[in-house]
């Protein structure tokens, strides 16, 4: 968190900014300046690491984010097609059993016709015996 990142950088600051109660003579506080700059310098490239590193994980974030969302158009999408496809079967094999139905009716009817129609000829036959038998009495 670039935030975290700013307070630590500020707390190695302080440490390094330490002011000895006692001013130092010529040398050492050149020296200490020195230090002072040194370490100041230090936590400013740590900084600058740290929100290189930051930017980078945003960079790498999006780009993970962005691939995701592509997986997930694309799974959406296969998902899709294969629903469509399911569909398209059910309404198919729907419409076979609906022609198997139909077919099924009509041959039951045509054998009703026929068991119809032949008790029908049994009984014209039946008749024309009969009206046979009369006409030779």
């Amino acid at each position: 968190d670039l935030e975290q990142v700013v307070a630590r950088c500020e707390d190695l600051a302080k440490k390094s900014m330490v002011v000895p109660m006692d001013p130092l003579p010529g040398e050492a506080a050149q020296k200490a300046e020195a230090a002072l700059k040194a370490a100041v310098a230090r936590a400013e490239e740590e900084a600058a690491n740290l929100k290189d590193k930051v930017h980078a994980l945003e960079a790498a974030l999006k780009t993970a984010l962005d691939s995701g969302r592509a997986s997930a158009e694309t799974l959406h999408s296969v998902f899709e097609h294969e629903q469509q496809r399911e569909e398209k079967k059910r309404l198919a094999r729907s419409q076979r059993e609906q022609e198997q139905e139909e077919e099924k009716r009509l041959a039951l009817s045509q054998v009703n016709q026929l068991h119809s129609l032949r008790a029908d000829y049994d009984e014209l036959r039946s008749r024309f015996r009969l009206a046979q038998a009369e006409l030779r009495d």
